[in-house]
């Protein structure tokens, strides 16, 4: 009986498994240019998608994913730039989701510079 408990215990924790994934750090979403920064604060986006017997419905898009913390933020760019992979799956069903996090900036443009030759 106690064996059959722990193959049963074992059994399910293999079938629920769930784990993080690093994916890259960037320093900045959009080019800055001669442009002026100005910090808005953290932002975080997400992008799910999930499959069914191994077959994908939807698609997790990296870019979705920037774009909806920008978004979020209302905010021009993300700088400080990081994202990362979660994974949960539940024996023939997954569900994968990219998170996107960094400080949400807004940009101005510079006032030209007049008098110059």
């Amino acid at each position: 009986m106690k064996k059959r408990y722990i193959f049963g215990v074992l059994l399910a924790a293999t079938a629920l498994v769930g784990c993080t994934s690093p994916g890259g750090i960037t320093s900045s979403t959009h080019y800055l240019g001669n442009n002026t920064v100005t910090a808005k604060g953290p932002a975080e986006g997400t992008q799910t998608h999930y499959r069914v017997l191994f077959f994908p419905v939807g698609k997790a898009d990296l870019d979705e994913a920037i774009n909806k913390a920008v978004k979020n933020a209302q905010a021009d760019a993300l700088v400080n730039v990081r994202w990362y992979r979660q994974d949960f799956n539940i024996l023939l069903f997954s569900m994968h989701t990219i998170i996107v996090t960094g400080e949400a900036v807004t940009l101005s443009q510079l006032p030209a510079e007049s008098g110059k030759k």
